[in-house]
């Protein structure tokens, strides 16, 4: 539990100095209408979360939590990419709009996995004993990512540019992926 723990906390550190920055992002940098922002956020990603939980779910019982949050993870990563990428295109906004719609739909994949995971994988890991007891470590941890990780995402994006913080952030993802594979290799064998 303490290394899928520390793998959440990897990821979260990626995705938490994200949240606070995409806006601006979006809005200032490749100038997307409100329309525009809430069907890539509002629709896009939450119908994959709606559409996709069943089948992630079905996908989550039959692989160890290690080796699904390794592809959450993993997925996840490509949202960033394609966030910045979107920003090489700014002269044709139909382009970046389409990438950022991409990158919403991705987000929703991949979030819907770890989301899956995030409710579902301290059952797993409490096995006989009181699994309230692991949720409250894991919500904990969560509040302690949330004090950290928007300070870096804005010390980033002020010292080293917007673009900074969404590669660091894709540097948090494929970590968590790597170290998640990593651990499911070990138990495996």
């Amino acid at each position: 539990f303490a290394a899928f723990e520390r793998s959440f906390s990897i990821y979260g550190m990626g995705f938490i100095m994200m949240t606070p920055i995409i806006p601006i992002f979006l809005v200032d940098i490749l100038k997307l209408s409100y329309t525009a922002n809430f069907l890539s956020k509002g629709i896009l990603s939450q119908a994959g979360m709606l559409f996709l939980s069943p089948l992630l779910g079905k996908l989550h019982d039959r692989l160890h939590p290690f080796r699904f949050i390794s592809l959450s993870f993993g997925t996840l990563m490509f949202f960033p990419l394609l966030i910045i990428l979107s920003s090489q295109f700014t002269q044709v906004p139909l382009v970046s709009t389409i990438l950022v719609f991409v990158a919403y739909l991705i987000f929703g994949l991949a979030m819907t996995g770890i989301n899956i995971a995030w409710n579902m994988s301290s059952i797993y890991f409490a096995g006989k004993e009181d699994a309230a007891m692991y949720q409250s470590v894991h919500v904990s941890m969560t509040g302690i990512r949330g004090l950290i990780a928007p300070v870096l995402g804005l010390v980033l994006m002020r010292t080293l540019g917007i673009r900074s913080v969404f590669i660091v952030a894709a540097g948090f993802l494929l970590t968590a992926s790597i170290v998640s594979y990593r651990d499911y290799l070990r138990i495996k064998n």
